[in-house]
């Protein structure tokens, strides 16, 4: 067995599948980036961690299931002026995420509510809802300030229960719609 036989088992053994797929690119941009041996492993380590990240987000997006069949292409901006399509975020399964998770002491192997932050506050569970809510403008905002007259504890109560059974009310489906072209910068990573 050669080096290169030798080190490609090693990598499959350690399941570096993008080290040992991508391995004479990876040493091919490492070189003409003229990066140090340090620099290049960081390199190496970055990218597969990238794609196991991919790959978790894949398979999360093949085992969710939203109750919304609509995207955010066809929302109507232009009804809520000062609401920015770049505000428009989704956080939690990118290394942005983790570190948010981790600032507002959440643990980030479990996704256990809808997390929105604003003005330097981490809003969770029915607080979260109704934020976002009340940011959709009028036809949606009534509907936050009505649910601000219930108590905080019945509100969060309401939304563990739904978040509980979300898949008896809405399903599940192994395919999970992907973003739209173009949507990447409302995601962060």
């Amino acid at each position: 067995m050669d080096a290169q036989d030798h080190l490609a088992a090693l990598l499959n053994r350690l399941k570096l599948t993008v080290l040992r797929d991508q391995l004479d690119s990876l040493i091919d941009e490492a070189g003409r980036r003229d990066l140090t041996i340090r620099e290049a492993l960081t390199l190496f380590c970055e990218r597969e961690i990238a794609r196991r990240d991919q790959r978790r987000i894949d398979m999360s997006f093949g085992i969710s299931r939203f109750p919304v069949v609509r995207d955010l292409t066809g929302f109507g901006f232009g009804a809520k002026p000062s609401l920015d399509k770049a505000q428009i975020r989704i956080a939690a399964q990118s290394p942005l995420g983790e570190t948010l998770f981790r600032h507002y002491g959440l643990r980030y192997d479990v996704y256990e509510t809808v997390l929105v932050i604003t003005g330097g506050r981490c809003l969770m569970k029915s607080e979260a809802v109704l934020a976002l809510l009340g940011s959709l403008g009028p036809s949606w905002s009534w509907l936050a300030r009505i649910g601000t007259l219930v108590p905080s504890p019945l509100r969060n109560a309401t939304y563990d229960v739904v978040a509980t059974n979300r898949y008896r009310i809405w399903g599940r489906t192994d395919v999970c719609r992907r973003p739209p072209p173009g949507a990447e910068a409302r995601f962060l990573g």
